[in-house]
């Protein structure tokens, strides 16, 4: 190759990576592929959260001081003893993420909720429900009630949306994510979407791991053909093959994986 042609080789170079970048910037929201790191970090928040489980009186005081924290500011945790709920707020200066954190099941009350599998819709039937919900697209999208319950009844959602707002306002340019694991996962989803639809200018990432089959069929469809939330909300699921929590409950449609 002459010295003449190095410059265009290196225009041509840079002109594909360019394009690439163009198209990948093009693409939905719910299709862009979260970095490993993005994923790491957020398996270590679901992980993390199980650890006050056992400390009934946790407040952000607490918060461990670890090598994986030094970055994390730990703003707000609560656990409803009632539903049995478990959620944490976090803030990532160095990575520049605000995270809602769920843990999963850990006692009488919480799989409770886990079998309570009578389906109903999506939300509080209030402040927050599918977007344009008198489509009658969406009249049988319906989602598994005892996860609905977790996030979206006493007073439990208010709170989550006071306190992430406030933290967004303070953080304009951070990412907002969701996660947690089993039980937590399937609320970590279910807070995603609430975020996503009553923002459509605010992306939201949800990545979880072992979640249950959160909704019906029709639930399914309406993130992967007809939702209008495909370009700031981004959900993916991590599980094991031979995980059997990722598969339940049964009497879902089989054919239900949300991404």
């Amino acid at each position: 190759m002459t010295r003449k042609a190095l410059p265009l080789v290196k225009f041509l170079s840079l002109l594909v990576l360019l394009v690439g970048r163009i198209a990948a910037e093009r693409k939905p929201y719910s299709e862009v592929v979260p970095s490993l790191n993005d994923v790491v970090s957020m398996a270590r928040l679901s992980s993390l959260v199980y650890r006050f489980r056992t400390q009934s009186n946790f407040t952000c005081v607490d918060w461990p001081s670890t090598p994986h924290t030094e970055d994390i500011s730990c703003e707000w945790y609560l656990h409803d003893y009632v539903l049995g709920t478990q959620v944490l707020l976090v803030k990532n200066k160095k990575e520049r993420y605000i995270a809602v954190v769920f843990a999963g099941t850990d006692n009488l009350r919480t799989s409770l909720e886990d079998a309570n599998i009578l389906t109903k819709p999506f939300g509080n039937n209030s402040t927050v429900r599918l977007y344009d919900d008198t489509d009658p697209r969406y009249k049988k999208v319906k989602v598994h009630g005892g996860f609905n319950n977790a996030v979206f009844t006493n007073k439990m959602w208010e709170q989550i949306y006071e306190q992430t707002q406030h933290l967004l306002e303070q953080n304009p340019s951070y990412r907002l994510w969701t996660t947690g694991h089993s039980l937590g996962a399937a609320n970590a989803m279910l807070t995603a979407t609430a975020f996503a639809s009553l923002n459509h200018d605010r992306k939201v990432l949800s990545v979880n791991f072992g979640c249950p089959q959160t909704g019906n069929s029709y639930w399914r469809e309406y993130f992967n053909a007809t939702s209008p939330l495909t370009d700031n909300l981004g959900i993916w699921r991590v599980v094991l093959a031979w995980d059997l929590v990722a598969r339940l409950p049964e009497f879902f449609y089989r054919k239900h994986y949300h991404r």
